[in-house]
């Protein structure tokens, strides 16, 4: 749970920050973005395709911390560099998942209000 509100988290302050979001998807600037944090990857074409991953899991509704973990398996990447290489997917190449993003990040209230009398009861 706590994994999944850092990642949720994480990605929501990029979108807060003011990071572009382009109106088209883009694999060239999701590579452009890995460029610029300093992600290593040996093929662009294989890197393409973890981002694609990315948008896959993410449009299935595949919670942040799956996501990542299933984009550290495909490359040995840290935790850091899968939120980056999420991050870069989402606004690249596929920003249309961004209100899901952005609604797994609200919190239920601390305490729900306590129960009128009778309530519960049919």
């Amino acid at each position: 749970m706590i994994r999944n509100l850092v990642v949720i988290s994480a990605l929501t302050a990029a979108a807060a920050a003011g990071i572009a979001v382009p109106a088209r998807a883009d694999e060239y600037d999701f590579i452009s973005a890995l460029d610029k944090n300093g992600i290593y990857y040996s093929n662009v074409n294989d890197m393409i395709d973890v981002g694609k991953l990315a948008c896959h899991s993410v449009r299935a509704h595949m919670p942040g911390p799956a996501v990542a973990a299933q984009i550290r398996s495909e490359g040995g990447y840290t935790q850091q560099e899968a939120i980056l290489i999420l991050e870069a997917a989402a606004n690249y190449m596929c920003p249309d998942v961004w209100p899901w993003i952005n609604s797994q990040n609200q919190q239920p209230p601390a305490s729900l209000p306590p129960c009128a009398p009778n309530c519960g009861e049919d």
